[in-house]
């Protein structure tokens, strides 16, 4: 395996271990309520981040927040092994994002 497939491999990790047991499939976030945003990118192009990312920029996700989550994002280029298995199908995960840009008038 080479170097950049152990980095990747353990930032995917990471970045699902900090989403708790909110990685989820698109339907289930939909069924709570949550907004989809798109992917990751997109999503961080409108100032929503994942815990991972909050944790970076030095303002990590709160418990408040993961209680009350209100947008959601797909990763969708995550390695096959950390995709979700519902009906018998692979899908993309989905994670919660929490908004780290700024503030809107």
């Amino acid at each position: 395996m080479s170097l950049n497939s152990i980095i990747r491999a353990r930032t995917e990790a990471k970045e699902l271990r900090l989403s708790r047991e909110f990685v989820l499939a698109r339907e289930e976030f939909e069924a709570l309520g949550a907004e989809y945003l798109g992917s990751l990118g997109t999503a961080a192009q409108k100032g929503y981040f994942t815990a991972r990312e909050c944790e970076r920029k030095g303002q990590p996700a709160t418990d408040e927040e993961f209680a009350s989550i209100s947008h959601f994002a797909m990763f969708k280029d995550c390695l096959q092994e950390n995709c979700l298995h519902r009906n018998g199908k692979s899908v993309r995960p989905c994670l919660p994002v929490f908004f780290r840009g700024e503030e809107k008038e």
